[in-house]
């Protein structure tokens, strides 16, 4: 007998394998599907530094480019939560070509046109009411493109979104198509796309090819160092640099050219090496430390970074930092005492007026383009996260 479950087993040897690689591929599209926390945090750690830096910039009238910090925020947040949403973005990249336009569409564009003519709207009427102007009309949002240049996140990640999906239908057919892409948009000025589509492809590449991923964790020290010293070089006159090409390049020397080709090269470098850093640091650290309440309280928080992204657009960039000057504050004082407190204030006041606007299935659908999918999966996700807080107490009493 046992003879026999020998000779069986050596001759299903194939056949074990081919199961236990159809129980991986199982396990890992599972993992895929459930919502990870720590990405929760982590969009929950961004947006806070998204606010701090706007709250760094619009409070006080000195050159924000000047601080450490403020460079230090910008060197990987923004590319960071372009990696994220290339990590996400797999699914919707099997849709159909039009199904695929019409929920990038109603996810990323309707919310800046319809923000965007709310905001436009009342800049209007209180430029009119202060200067007792009869400027309002509504024909003027035709010559008025001063709203359209708002939430510039969510219009690169469309372009993103749409380039990618480009890439990836036809790499099947010709492989050459995606790597087109990534030179195409170093071409794209217009939103920051040349710095953002190649973190968007590298997200795509951590989803598909979990041993990148694992590599990440495992050098996320290593990583964090080298970003360390890529700082170090992260000074002003290259920040300066990178931030566009002048107007009269044409007339300059190659000098000039290579100044301008450095900086725009290493912005891209820093941005990506800190974002696969940080990746890696909270990713490590996060994946096993989830059953706190506290830990399970910012996952709920960090689901709501697009409704923050655009209200912070409005109430703070167009709104607090035109009214709150801070000039009389020490530097040192006022970008590590007093704006990190006052990010922490908005950042919670922000997340209740988008949990009080997501209770409303009429605002979720005219405001922010959701569908009735979105918010059933939406209450769902809130129910489960109520019961995981509730046994942590329960655990806790009990300890």
């Amino acid at each position: 007998m046992q003879n026999i479950q020998k000779f069986n087993t050596g001759k299903n040897n194939d056949g074990d394998k081919s199961r236990k690689q159809t129980l991986l591929s199982q396990e890992v599209s599972i993992v895929h599907k459930e919502r990870l926390p720590y990405w929760d945090l982590l969009k929950l750690f961004l947006i806070f530094l998204v606010i701090w830096g706007h709250c760094i910039r619009g409070f006080s009238t000195s050159d924000y480019v000047g601080s450490i910090i403020y460079r230090i925020i910008y060197s990987f947040h923004m590319p960071l939560f372009m990696m994220i949403s290339g990590y996400f973005s797999v699914s919707s990249m099997s849709m159909e070509i039009v199904s695929f336009l019409q929920k990038k569409f109603w996810n990323l564009i309707y919310p800046c046109l319809i923000w965007g003519a709310i905001l436009w709207g009342v800049l209007e009427c209180l430029f009119s009411f202060h200067y007792g102007s009869d400027s309002f009309s509504i024909s003027g949002i035709l010559k008025d493109y001063y709203w359209l240049s708002n939430f510039w996140f969510l219009k690169s990640c469309f372009i993103c979104y749409v380039l990618a999906y480009i890439g990836l239908k036809s790499a099947k057919r010709r492989w050459y198509i995606l790597p087109t892409t990534l030179i195409v948009s170093q071409f794209i000025s217009p939103f920051f796309v040349s710095f953002m589509y190649p973190c968007f492809i590298i997200g795509i590449v951590l989803r598909k090819r979990p041993v990148f991923f694992n590599w990440i964790i495992k050098h996320r020290l290593t990583l964090s160092v080298l970003f360390l010293l890529m700082l170090i070089l992260w000074d002003e006159q290259v920040w300066v640099k990178s931030h566009g090409i002048p107007s009269d390049i044409l007339d300059t020397g190659i000098d000039t050219w290579l100044e301008i080709l450095y900086a725009r090269i290493f912005r891209l470098s820093i941005g990506i090496v800190g974002s696969i850093a940080v990746v890696g640091l909270f990713s490590s650290f996060f994946r096993l430390n989830t059953k706190s309440i506290i830990v399970q309280t910012c996952c709920d928080w960090g689901r709501y970074t697009l409704y923050i992204y655009i209200l912070q657009a409005v109430l703070l960039e167009q709104g607090l930092s035109h009214f709150i000057c801070l000039d009389n504050i020490g530097t040192t004082m006022y970008e590590l005492i007093v704006t990190p407190l006052i990010s922490f204030i908005l950042l919670y006041f922000f997340i209740y007026i988008s949990k009080v606007m997501s209770y409303s299935p009429l605002l979720e659908k005219w405001l922010w383009g959701k569908t009735g999918l979105v918010i059933k999966y939406r209450r769902t996700a809130e129910k489960g996260h109520r019961r995981r807080a509730c046994g942590c107490r329960q655990r806790v009493s009990a300890g």
